[in-house]
């Protein structure tokens, strides 16, 4: 396995849905806020006496300010032995299992950043209303909860929209598949771009579906 960290000066993500655990292989990790790892749970057991309906689950980050970012490598011991790159900005992991996908990643965030030359997203956002509920800066993701989120699709979805908060800020949206990033800052948006270039670095360790169609 290779990992390569970057130690941004400030950590500033909120998820709007938190699915704890931290292993590539699906096994189930200990949150720390009992609350919500209880109602994982709780939610768990009922399924077992009826079936559930059909759901699609996402993520949503708020990123503000500098990222702290960790890019880890690995050519087995992910769902199924296969290999992995798993990819930690702010308080979101995100495990990608094929070279196509992670090129989607790579994809959006390099048109976001060209989006950026035009709606010039500010450095550093002002406080607000908006982030009263924030970690503080600088707390490293394994100090709270993660989001993790298996990307499993070869080919997923993605959008780079151009928003506005509650207060009429400029956002750049950018949504993969189940990940949907709101950034309200210049270097939040160069973070997330930092970290999926870096993981673009060890994609060669994974499969690549685009291969097999040929």
């Amino acid at each position: 396995m290779s990992t390569t960290e970057n130690t941004g000066n400030s950590t500033s993500t909120t998820s709007t849905i938190s699915m704890i655990g931290t292993s590539p292989s699906g096994t189930e990790g200990t949150g720390r806020a009992g609350s919500r790892t209880g109602a994982t749970r709780k939610a768990s057991s009922v399924s077992q006496r009826r079936p559930a309906p059909a759901q699609d689950v996402s993520v949503t980050v708020q990123a503000w300010g500098p990222q702290r970012h960790q890019v880890r490598a690995s050519s087995g011991g992910g769902r199924g032995g296969r290999p992995y790159v798993a990819v930690t900005v702010g308080a979101c992991l995100t495990y990608v299992y094929d070279a196509a996908a992670l090129a989607t990643f790579l994809a959006a965030w390099t048109r976001a950043e060209q989006a950026n030359r035009s709606v010039r997203l500010p450095d550093f956002a002002p406080p607000s209303r908006t982030r009263g509920k924030l970690a503080p800066a600088g707390q490293h993701p394994d100090t709270e909860d993660l989001a993790v989120v298996h990307t499993v699709q070869v080919d997923p979805v993605h959008s780079v929209l151009v928003d506005t908060d509650d207060l009429g800020h400029p956002v750049l949206t950018v949504t993969v598949g189940a990940v949907r990033v709101q950034a309200h800052t210049t270097t939040a948006l160069r973070s997330y771009l930092a970290a999926w270039t870096q993981a673009g670095t060890v994609r060669v360790l994974l499969p690549d579906s685009r291969d097999e169609q040929d």
